[in-house]
Protein backbone atom coordinates (compact mmCIF):
# COMPACT_ATOMS: atom_id res chain seq x y z
CA UNK A 1 0.00 0.00 0.00
CA UNK A 2 1.30 3.50 -0.78
CA UNK A 3 2.71 5.70 1.98
CA UNK A 4 0.14 7.80 3.79
CA UNK A 5 1.65 9.74 6.65
CA UNK A 6 1.05 13.35 5.59
CA UNK A 7 -1.74 15.43 7.09
CA UNK A 8 -3.22 18.53 5.41
CA UNK A 9 -5.85 20.95 6.73
CA UNK A 10 -7.29 24.14 5.25
CA UNK A 11 -6.73 24.85 1.55
CA UNK A 12 -5.20 21.82 -0.12
CA UNK A 13 -3.89 21.91 -3.68
CA UNK A 14 -5.30 18.88 -5.53
CA UNK A 15 -3.37 19.74 -8.71
CA UNK A 16 -1.90 22.76 -10.47
CA UNK A 17 -5.46 23.82 -11.36
CA UNK A 18 -7.67 22.63 -8.49
CA UNK A 19 -7.96 22.97 -4.71
CA UNK A 20 -10.24 21.79 -1.91
CA UNK A 21 -10.96 23.26 1.52
CA UNK A 22 -10.51 20.71 4.29
CA UNK A 23 -12.32 21.65 7.52
CA UNK A 24 -10.22 19.27 9.63
CA UNK A 25 -7.01 17.28 9.28
CA UNK A 26 -6.97 14.46 6.76
CA UNK A 27 -4.33 11.96 5.84
CA UNK A 28 -3.70 11.45 2.17
CA UNK A 29 -2.09 9.23 -0.40
CA UNK A 30 -2.00 8.86 -4.16
CA UNK A 31 -3.24 5.55 -5.48
CA UNK A 32 -3.39 4.70 -9.19
CA UNK A 33 -3.19 8.40 -10.02
CA UNK A 34 -6.13 9.38 -7.81
CA UNK A 35 -6.01 11.18 -4.49
CA UNK A 36 -7.37 9.53 -1.36
CA UNK A 37 -8.04 11.69 1.70
CA UNK A 38 -9.31 10.15 4.89
CA UNK A 39 -10.02 10.64 8.54
CA UNK A 40 -11.99 8.58 11.01
CA UNK A 41 -15.49 8.13 9.57
CA UNK A 42 -14.85 9.75 6.13
CA UNK A 43 -12.93 8.74 3.01
CA UNK A 44 -12.68 11.03 -0.01
CA UNK A 45 -11.47 10.00 -3.48
CA UNK A 46 -10.70 12.65 -6.09
CA UNK A 47 -9.85 12.09 -9.76
CA UNK A 48 -8.87 15.00 -11.99
CA UNK A 49 -9.28 15.20 -15.74
CA UNK A 50 -7.96 17.91 -18.03
CA UNK A 51 -9.97 19.21 -20.97
CA UNK A 52 -7.96 17.07 -23.43
CA UNK A 53 -10.74 16.99 -26.04
CA UNK A 54 -11.28 20.76 -25.99
CA UNK A 55 -14.94 20.37 -25.02
CA UNK A 56 -16.90 23.38 -23.89
CA UNK A 57 -17.86 23.47 -20.23
CA UNK A 58 -21.48 22.92 -21.26
CA UNK A 59 -20.60 19.86 -23.41
CA UNK A 60 -18.62 18.26 -20.58
CA UNK A 61 -21.25 19.12 -17.98
CA UNK A 62 -24.05 17.56 -20.05
CA UNK A 63 -21.93 14.49 -20.86
CA UNK A 64 -21.15 13.92 -17.18
CA UNK A 65 -24.76 14.54 -16.16
CA UNK A 66 -25.90 11.92 -18.68
CA UNK A 67 -23.38 9.45 -17.24
CA UNK A 68 -24.87 9.66 -13.74
CA UNK A 69 -26.29 6.28 -12.73
CA UNK A 70 -30.04 5.75 -13.01
CA UNK A 71 -30.03 4.73 -9.35
CA UNK A 72 -28.77 8.18 -8.29
CA UNK A 73 -30.97 10.10 -5.86
CA UNK A 74 -30.87 13.47 -4.08
CA UNK A 75 -29.33 14.99 -7.21
CA UNK A 76 -28.02 18.53 -6.75
CA UNK A 77 -26.90 20.90 -9.52
CA UNK A 78 -25.37 24.34 -9.10
CA UNK A 79 -23.19 26.90 -10.80
CA UNK A 80 -21.38 30.05 -9.78
CA UNK A 81 -20.49 30.93 -13.39
CA UNK A 82 -17.01 29.37 -13.19
CA UNK A 83 -17.77 26.01 -11.59
CA UNK A 84 -20.62 23.79 -12.71
CA UNK A 85 -21.54 21.08 -10.23
CA UNK A 86 -23.52 17.86 -10.26
CA UNK A 87 -23.82 15.86 -7.06
CA UNK A 88 -25.82 12.78 -6.12
CA UNK A 89 -26.13 9.89 -3.73
CA UNK A 90 -26.14 6.18 -4.34
CA UNK A 91 -27.21 3.44 -1.97
CA UNK A 92 -24.41 1.05 -1.06
CA UNK A 93 -26.01 -2.33 -1.74
CA UNK A 94 -23.15 -4.16 0.02
CA UNK A 95 -23.19 -2.26 3.31
CA UNK A 96 -26.20 -0.57 4.92
CA UNK A 97 -23.92 1.14 7.45
CA UNK A 98 -21.96 3.05 4.79
CA UNK A 99 -23.19 6.16 3.01
CA UNK A 100 -21.86 7.86 -0.12
CA UNK A 101 -22.01 11.14 -2.01
CA UNK A 102 -20.57 11.60 -5.50
CA UNK A 103 -19.97 14.78 -7.41
CA UNK A 104 -18.43 16.44 -10.43
CA UNK A 105 -17.03 19.94 -10.59
CA UNK A 106 -16.59 21.17 -14.17
CA UNK A 107 -14.63 24.24 -15.30
CA UNK A 108 -12.69 25.47 -18.33
CA UNK A 109 -9.56 23.47 -17.49
CA UNK A 110 -11.29 20.11 -16.96
CA UNK A 111 -13.23 18.46 -14.19
CA UNK A 112 -12.90 16.74 -10.84
CA UNK A 113 -14.84 13.66 -9.85
CA UNK A 114 -15.14 13.29 -6.11
CA UNK A 115 -16.55 10.34 -4.17
CA UNK A 116 -17.04 10.46 -0.41
CA UNK A 117 -17.84 7.52 1.81
CA UNK A 118 -18.90 7.92 5.44
CA UNK A 119 -20.37 5.87 8.27
CA UNK A 120 -22.50 8.56 9.99
CA UNK A 121 -25.48 9.72 7.89
CA UNK A 122 -25.12 13.19 9.42
CA UNK A 123 -21.82 13.56 7.52
CA UNK A 124 -23.78 14.15 4.29
CA UNK A 125 -23.55 17.90 4.89
CA UNK A 126 -19.77 17.63 5.39
CA UNK A 127 -19.53 15.66 2.14
CA UNK A 128 -21.56 18.28 0.25
CA UNK A 129 -19.46 21.09 1.74
CA UNK A 130 -16.26 19.35 0.59
CA UNK A 131 -17.72 18.97 -2.91
CA UNK A 132 -18.74 22.64 -2.99
CA UNK A 133 -15.25 23.66 -1.81
CA UNK A 134 -13.50 22.18 -4.87
CA UNK A 135 -12.47 25.18 -6.98
CA UNK A 136 -10.13 26.18 -9.78
CA UNK A 137 -7.04 28.09 -8.66
CA UNK A 138 -5.25 28.50 -11.98
CA UNK A 139 -5.68 31.12 -14.69
CA UNK A 140 -8.90 29.28 -15.60
CA UNK A 141 -10.49 30.59 -12.42
CA UNK A 142 -10.58 34.03 -14.00
CA UNK A 143 -11.22 33.85 -17.77
CA UNK A 144 -9.28 36.49 -19.66
CA UNK A 145 -6.35 36.48 -17.23
CA UNK A 146 -3.19 35.09 -18.79
CA UNK A 147 -0.99 32.89 -16.69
Amino acid sequence: MPESDRIEAGSYQLSADWQIELPVDYQYRLEDGDLCLWRKGMTVWAAIWHNDYDESVRQRYLRLKNQCPREAFDMVESSDGRHFRIGFRLADSDDDSRFAFYGYVVSECGHVKIAMFFSDPNEIETAKALWRSVTVVSKYAYPGVSG
